[in-house]
């Protein structure tokens, strides 16, 4: 990606920044959607089901699964702010495989 987009090495140390600092925080929400996934098994597996233990749960996961949207937002718009307009809009023209190698 940053050869076809033609980054500079300002560029290119401050993607890295950007996707460790994103990558960091996406580990962390994936083990607590993990954490809160076998929660919600675990409660299905009781004898006596829980239904507002389950919806807490699920509540729960919902705001995990929403803030890991907001963070794949805010850390796509840190990356086309350090773009300039040719390199947007080459990254638009990318193909799949190309624009997901940055998309942990």
């Amino acid at each position: 990606m940053a050869d076809y987009l033609d980054l500079s090495d300002k560029q290119r140390k401050s993607l890295e920044k950007i996707f460790q600092a994103s990558h960091d925080k996406q580990l962390d929400l994936r083990d607590k959607l993990r954490d809160v996934q076998r929660d919600i098994r675990d409660a299905l597996e009781e004898d006596a089901i829980d239904s507002a233990k389950i919806n807490r749960l699920a509540e729960a996961k919902g705001k995990l699964v929403a803030d890991r949207v907001r963070l794949h937002t805010d850390t796509w718009k840190q990356v086309r702010a350090a773009l300039n307009g040719k390199q947007r809009k080459r990254m638009r023209n990318m193909d799949h495989y190309q624009y997901n190698y940055w998309n942990y």
